[in-house]
């Protein structure tokens, strides 16, 4: 792919030049059959009929214009892309010209867009596969890394995880008001150097402790100390670096055009998950085969390479719309916060919304889904730390990272059928009850080992390490075999409470109680990495899995409680409407003149049915 190019940038100009001339001797031949604002705020009849998403994390820049953008985020974007486009690139139905009508009549586009869309777009797919690819290695080894550094202890890679958790948890309100107060390119710069300069850093530092980290004296833990500084710079930025371009760039580059919008958040999540599958693969094969050194050198040197190429690209993109390079307008920021207010935001957030929140028909399921947060049975840093310290290769690791991966895509695919056969609520139930089935399968692996026999290598009768390394393999196959397929019923669920909280919660309270499950997540999170602290040796780690599968176990419950009543009030709402259309029967003894009819539109009337006669109906018409 070339990603810059005068002379494609010369060519483009003059195709918009020409399109140009065209519309303006197309205007004075024919008269227009539609009126179009002069914004290009048109409507999109084509836009309403797209799923509604996960929403599992709000924009920060507390933009409510594209209400698409909110409604498609994650893996219902890529579901309601389906075109068969390449990964990264944009097909003919794409409309990035702004101006095609769409089957049903109307129009849709944006003044925003323009023929310049299609190539600047690949350009800010290719940044982002440069920064994602990035975040998927780091994110994947560091736990080798910890474990590699201290063999016989989960602690590191617990205390790494506890302070991503707590930095993302008390600061990521503040650096998304930063972003909004900072000009684009400004916010941009600043946090891809702040990023690639922390990564480098902390890879010096992880250097010197994989080479020096036999002795953990008081150097030891001043160097973790900063490894975890640099760590969480780094994890902030990163932050600061999507929130700018994903939740602000793509929206102003998009316009008002939703189609383009929904189609440029499908592919840039595309790209996430890919890089998700592919980098853990990629870095697990280094270190298994050239050692933990060489992988961490591989990462530095990625980010190295990597940061002004993404610079480069971002700042073609700034520089061919002028929309990015206005100023931000600040009219809808409200009271401005002190510096306090911002770091503790979620908290407050959780303080003033709990109740609510607890108030919401969807509070059980919300919580329910708050309570899978907190576990050791994923690929997160505790479980990938101890499956290696147990003898696991990093690319067998790797791989099961990817695979664990994919068969989150499928869930997001097989969902939507579940949906259609047996309806929203009921798939939640065969989500999560199915989850907690698979993990039976991990519960049994961490019981049939023995960690404290570690990865074997200290045997030295032969016959023992036979008998460990087969005793280990069951309990490494069992565990990661129930940890894979419970991705299906995990992410079912997530897409179904997701859903629910976005068709259950008031117009006007859809923020606070957004704001208010994210808070639920972060905190069961944290509580995850405290417990894993507290419980951070080898021989431990069951008793982690345990309590991981205790909350599994009541997040099924807490769910089953919030079918029941919903079943419960559907039951009493059939027999209300069924009441009602006897007595629509039975008024006044003239069957053909009454009709029941199912209103959902007419809370007013009862909410259900309402009773309506012919000559109503004909009157009506």
């Amino acid at each position: 792919m070339v990603f810059d190019s005068d002379s494609d940038d010369d060519a483009l100009a003059l195709l918009e030049e020409s399109l140009r001339e065209v519309r303006a001797s197309a205007a004075t031949t024919k008269a227009p059959t539609k009126s179009v604002t002069a914004t290009g705020n048109a409507s999109n009849s084509s836009s309403s009929s797209l799923p509604p998403g996960r929403g599992r994390s709000s924009a920060v820049d507390g933009s409510s214009s594209n209400t698409t953008a909110a409604a498609l985020p994650g893996v219902d974007a890529y579901l309601a892309d389906d075109d068969s486009d390449g990964a990264f690139g944009l097909d003919d139905d794409d409309d990035i010209f702004g101006d095609h009508e769409d089957k049903d009549g109307g129009e849709s586009g944006s003044s925003t867009a323009t023929p310049l869309h299609g190539s600047f777009l690949y350009r800010l797919y290719a940044s982002h596969f440069f920064s994602a690819w990035g975040d998927r290695m780091w994110e994947f080894s560091i736990a080798l890394f910890l474990i590699e550094i201290w063999r016989t202890s989960l602690l590191l890679p617990a205390l790494y995880g506890a302070t991503l958790a707590a930095s993302t948890l008390f600061c990521g309100a503040l650096v998304g008001d930063q972003i909004d107060k900072s000009p684009r390119l400004v916010a941009v710069r600043v946090s891809l150097f702040v990023q690639n300069t922390a990564v480098l850093v902390a890879v010096g530092i992880l250097w010197f402790l994989l080479k020096h980290h036999e002795v953990r004296d008081g150097w030891f833990w001043t160097l973790f100390v900063l490894l975890l500084a640099f760590s969480v710079v780094s994890h902030l930025a990163s932050l600061a670096s999507t929130l700018a371009v994903e939740k602000d760039w793509v929206r102003v580059i998009c316009g008002s055009n939703e189609v383009l919008l929904a189609k440029t958040n499908a592919r840039l999540r595309r790209i996430d998950l890919s890089c998700k599958i592919l980098a853990p693969m990629l870095v697990g094969f280094l270190m298994t085969y050239l050692g933990a050194l060489a992988g961490a050198i591989f990462i530095g040197a990625w980010n190295l390479a990597t940061w002004p190429l993404e610079y480069v690209l971002l700042s073609r993109v700034h520089s061919a719309f002028p929309a990015l390079q206005a100023t931000k307008t600040q009219q809808t920021r409200g009271p401005e916060r002190t510096t306090l207010q911002l770091v503790f935001k979620q908290f407050i957030v959780l303080v003033e919304g709990w109740r609510l929140y607890s108030a919401q028909s969807t509070f059980r399921p919300g919580l329910a889904l708050g309570f899978l947060y907190c576990t050791v049975l994923s690929f997160g840093s505790i479980m990938t730390g101890y499956t290696y310290y147990r003898g696991m290769s990093e690319v067998v690791l790797g791989s099961t990272r990817g695979v664990g991966a994919i068969f989150g895509i499928g869930a997001t695919m097989a969902s939507s059928r579940l949906i259609e056969r047996f309806g929203l609520v009921p798939s939640g139930m065969i989500g999560v009850w199915a989850q907690l089935v698979c993990l039976l399968l991990s519960l049994l692996g961490v019981l049939y080992g023995d960690p404290s026999q570690g990865n074997c290598s200290q045997l030295a009768d032969h016959a023992k390490r036979s008998s460990c390394e087969h005793n280990r393999n069951v309990e490494l196959t069992l565990l990661l075999l129930g940890v894979v397929s419970s991705r299906m019923g995990l992410w079912t669920f997530d897409l179904v409470v997701s859903q629910l909280l976005q068709q259950r919660s008031p117009a006007n309270q859809v923020g606070i109680i957004s704001g208010v499950q994210a808070s639920v997540h972060n905190t069961m999170n944290l509580l995850g990495f405290v417990i894993g602290i507290i419980l951070h040796r080898p021989e431990q780690f069951h008793i982690q899995a345990f309590i991981s599968f205790f909350w599994v176990l009541a997040a099924a419950l807490l769910y089953t409680l919030f079918y029941r009543a919903s079943t419960q009030t559907t039951t009493a709402a059939v027999a209300a409407a069924y009441s009602l259309s006897v007595q629509c029967e039975n008024g006044d003894g003239d069957d053909d003149d009454d009709d029941f009819d199912f209103d959902d539109d007419a809370p007013s009337k009862g909410g259900f049915a309402i009773c309506s006669s012919d000559d109503e109906e004909e009157s009506a018409a």
